[in-house]
């Protein structure tokens, strides 16, 4: 008796173990004992954010002297010539064309036979000196003084060393006629550094001369015995 239920026993188990597999479905791919997750689909590479825009201030001998728009990606050549290209009296090899441009960057044309630039690319970068612990954000605008406007120095002084002040000049206190007088400058430059001052306040050392627009280093080396601040 009990071999009888232990062989009954049995063929239950292999019954269970060895039961067909359910028949397929049509139009379904069959199943097997194992399943694996689907693999993710192949990552498509990314499209490359477009370069965001940023300001440039243009200078010098230019045409039309400005802030612009330009791409993220820009060159210097590529503000030049949205500020109309350069003035015959300009020379060519006082800015690097090629250099890439950044929010905020300076880009100052010389005339020829005029300072010579203090870097190869003599454009400045974004950034401003600190003045009575603030950020000074104002720079002279060309609308406000156009490059090319005529100077209006009333006693005719000029920057030739003949004239020259025998005692270093005061930029807080000096007029545009003064400052002409500076070899180095001129009256161009003189106007625009009354400007900024009167827009800006007294400067704090000789260094805040590069704020105004024109104004290089190796302009600024070129001035520094003749002029003062107090």
């Amino acid at each position: 008796m009990v071999l009888i239920v232990a062989v009954a026993a049995a063929g239950g188990a292999a019954l269970v173990f060895f039961r067909p597999a359910p028949p397929a479905i049509p139009g379904e791919p069959a199943r097997t004992g194992w399943s694996f997750p689907a693999s993710p689909p192949p990552r498509t590479p990314s499209r490359a954010r477009a370069p965001e825009r940023a300001l440039v201030y243009v200078a010098g001998e230019v045409m039309h002297p400005g802030v612009y728009a330009v791409s993220g990606d820009a060159r210097v050549r590529d503000a030049v010539a949205l500020a109309g290209g350069l003035r015959p009296q300009a020379d060519p090899v006082s800015v690097n064309f090629a250099a890439h441009l950044q929010d905020g960057d300076e880009v100052v044309v010389t005339a020829e036979g005029g300072a010579a630039p203090a870097t190869a690319t003599h454009h400045r970068r974004a950034g401003h000196r600190k003045r009575h612990g603030k950020h000074r954000h104002h720079r002279l605008d060309a609308r406000t003084l156009p490059d090319g406007a005529s100077s209006s120095v009333s006693d005719g002084a000029s920057p030739n060393l003949s004239d020259a002040p025998s005692a270093p000049v005061d930029l807080n206190a000096a007029s545009a006629a003064q400052l002409a007088a500076i070899p180095g400058l001129g009256p161009r430059l003189a106007e625009r550094i009354v400007a900024f001052r009167d827009a800006n306040g007294p400067f704090d050392s000789l260094d805040e001369l590069l704020d105004v627009a024109g104004v290089t280093e190796a302009r600024l080396d070129a001035i520094a015995a003749a002029a003062r601040v107090r």
